[in-house]
């Protein structure tokens, strides 16, 4: 039987879901936020909402189908950032409009890949939500990089806006890994693989 989830793990995730809730809100009630940006806040508090009833269900098989759709609507999230070439950050001057596709299409994948392959086991599962946890990462920490453009003063320099949805999209793949953990763990103790 493997270990549960600690305490910590579950302290931090509640946080980022109520961080991620909070950001979400902050963008759809703010006036100078585009119609587009306010549908993608709407649509990730819906990921949010599934993400928050696995994590009080603590996980369960009986509480799968919230991890099913979580991963439906954090691909489909991705999608509308594809689609709309919302990129997580500012590439002007490093690539431009194809290099902001790529960039937005490829956690895209692995995440549809969770969300649909059925039994695709533990390994596979972890490698998959760590490459789009590390990917939203590395594109958090290029959007603070890039929006300071080299000044000493990053905060002054950060849009507030692509420092939400980066941050927004990290919490999601955060999440993505510790509710895949929790499901391995779960599926562990069953006793099923």
């Amino acid at each position: 039987m493997q270990k549960k989830l600690s305490l910590p793990v579950l302290i931090v995730n509640g946080i980022l879901i109520v961080a991620a809730f909070a950001a979400s809100m902050y963008v759809i009630f703010m006036e100078s936020a585009p119609m587009f940006q306010r549908i993608y806040s709407a649509i990730d508090l819906l990921i949010l909402g599934f993400g928050f009833f696995y994590f009080i269900n603590g996980y369960k098989k009986d509480a799968a189908s919230f991890y099913k759709y979580y991963t439906l609507l954090f691909a489909f999230r991705i999608f509308l950032s594809v689609i709309s070439v919302d990129a997580l950050f500012d590439v002007n001057g490093i690539g431009g409009f194809p290099l902001k596709i790529l960039m937005a299409l490829l956690p895209y994948t692995p995440v549809l890949i969770l969300a649909l392959v059925k039994d695709l086991g533990k390994k596979k599962s972890f490698t998959l939500s760590g490459i789009v946890f590390a990917w939203y990462f590395l594109c958090l920490v290029a959007t603070i990089v890039i929006s300071a453009s080299g000044s000493l003063n990053v905060l002054a320099m950060l849009n507030t806006m692509n420092l939400i949805k980066s941050g927004t999209m990290v919490v999601f793949s955060a999440l993505l890994v510790v509710m895949t953990i929790a499901k391995y763990q779960d599926k562990d103790a069953r006793g099923t693989k």
